[in-house]
Parts: structure tokens; sequence; C-alpha cells
């Protein structure tokens, strides 16, 4: 998981207004990562 998140966001990325990731990039995250798969707990 780690991984995959600085492949998308390590080499610098533009946050929203508000310091947070764009919508869209989250959205690319969870479909890539397969959150449904993810143990919890």
């Amino acid at each position: 998981m780690i991984q995959t998140f600085l492949g998308n966001v390590g080499g610098g990325i533009r946050l929203t207004g508000a310091g947070y990731l764009p919508p869209a990039r989250v959205r690319a995250l969870m479909d890539e990562l397969d959150t449904e798969k993810i143990w919890r707990g």
C-alpha cells in the first residue's frame, strides 16, 4: 500500500486549498488499492 501511495504522490502533488489530497487522486488510489479487500482490525 505504501509503495502504491508513494508511486502516486511521492514525486510531489498539489494539495487543495484546504490542504487535502485532490478528490480525483484519492478516488484513483482507492481503485488501485482495492480497499474492499483490505482486512481491518
